[in-house]
């Protein structure tokens, strides 16, 4: 190869070593962002039942009456006659760090027992068309119908359970109280106050979120599907 080839042939070897030198080195524009950080925490239903503790009168009146403010989950009611009218009062309370919630109150008795008291205030049977009647007369009253709607019920052995539902929907540290006295028909006869020796009425509550439940039957649908309960007609 001559001179001037060679000469040629350097120089190009050299222009490609700069080229290939500077597009290694090209620089691009960049940016980022700042970091964005989603935490989650969730709400919760949370509520409490309880009632009066009551103790017993011996000053007339009613027979049991409130003990004070203290709050209980179980009385006892000793001594009662026909026409007898006693403290109790079931209340549903939204605890305060809980999300806003639909309740609903569960009541269990005897069946035949519950039979007896709402033939002896005037129903035919203690299914949901005659718990509405059953329960205002034996709650001297205190029941209130426009505020507890009875959805549903179930015959589980020898016991029968009503479900009422509160139908305003409450928000923390909202309160629903189911009544606020018993009363015993005065109408029973010895028989009758006999066979209901020992009744036991059982409450039992339970709620549900109330985001995406536009009212108390819609959930009552969603808490209670599948659970056996015959609705109300």
């Amino acid at each position: 190869m001559n001179k001037a080839k060679k000469t040629v042939l350097t120089v190009l070897m050299a222009l490609l070593l700069v080229v290939t030198s500077v597009a290694g080195t090209i620089a691009y524009l960049t940016a980022k962002s700042e970091k964005v950080t989603n935490t989650f925490t969730v709400g919760k239903v949370a509520i409490t039942l309880d009632e009066n503790e009551v103790k017993f009168n011996n000053d007339g009146g009613d027979k049991y009456i409130n003990d004070g403010n203290k709050r209980v989950t179980s009385n006892e009611y000793t001594r009662l006659l026909p026409g007898d009218i006693v403290a109790k009062d079931p209340t549903i309370t939204v605890s305060e760090d809980s999300e806003d919630a639909w309740v609903f109150m569960e009541v269990t008795m005897n069946y035949n027992k519950g039979i007896l008291l709402a033939k002896a205030v005037g129903a035919e049977k203690p299914t949901v068309e005659y718990a509405k009647v059953a329960a205002a007369a034996l709650s001297d009253k205190t029941f209130d119908a426009n505020a507890w709607t009875i959805r549903g019920y179930k015959k589980d052995g020898e016991n029968i359970t009503f479900v009422a539902s509160y139908d305003t929907k409450l928000s923390a540290n909202g309160k629903a109280v189911l009544f606020k006295k018993l009363h015993i028909p005065s109408n029973l006869s010895n028989e009758q106050m006999e066979a209901l020796n020992g009744m036991k009425l059982d409450f039992f509550a339970r709620a549900i979120q109330a985001s995406g439940l536009a009212d108390s039957k819609a959930a009552y649908d969603a808490l209670y599907a599948g659970e056996g309960f015959s609705p109300a007609p």
